[in-house]
């Protein structure tokens, strides 16, 4: 636990050492595995909870942020049982197989911003086509927004 907390991204290979070195005892890798997997949960919540928490998350960016943009997609089985958020939830980001997509921007003193994201299935052409219209057709018609 102690490790996880520490650095959540600590490799499984560091959990074994630390076993191997405090107990005297070789673990596999998978139970190092399964211990920071079971760690990074009781530190940080559930995967499928902060999920979940997602859309009252963008609402509060939308309430705080004027002119921030929230747009939800799912495939038609999804929708067509009333299930938006909940359903992409319980059927995509179980397996933790999605990617984050980000587009930033770098402003006149070099800070970068960043100005739209997407969590996709996988780095497919439907997946950034959905990025790309999206920030096409939000970001980049804006009044005084340039690009190269």
């Amino acid at each position: 636990m102690k490790l996880v907390e520490a650095n959540p991204r600590v490799p499984v290979s560091s959990i074994q050492a630390t076993i191997a070195q405090q107990f005297e005892y070789q673990i596999q890798y998978k139970k190092g595995w399964r211990a920071r997997d079971k760690a990074l949960r009781s530190a940080y919540s559930d995967y499928d909870k902060s999920y979940n928490e997602l859309p009252t998350l963008l609402m509060a960016i939308t309430q705080f942020i004027p002119g921030t943009i929230v747009r939800y997609e799912t495939n038609d089985a999804l929708n067509r049982q009333g299930q938006l958020m909940q359903g992409l939830m319980e059927h995509g980001f179980t397996g933790h197989s999605h990617i984050l997509l980000v587009a930033v921007a770098q402003d006149g003193e070099s800070n970068v911003i960043p100005i739209a994201f997407a969590i996709v299935e996988g780095e497919t052409a439907n997946a950034w086509n959905f990025f790309l219209t999206n920030l096409r057709e939000h970001v980049a018609r804006r009044r005084g927004m340039h690009y190269l």
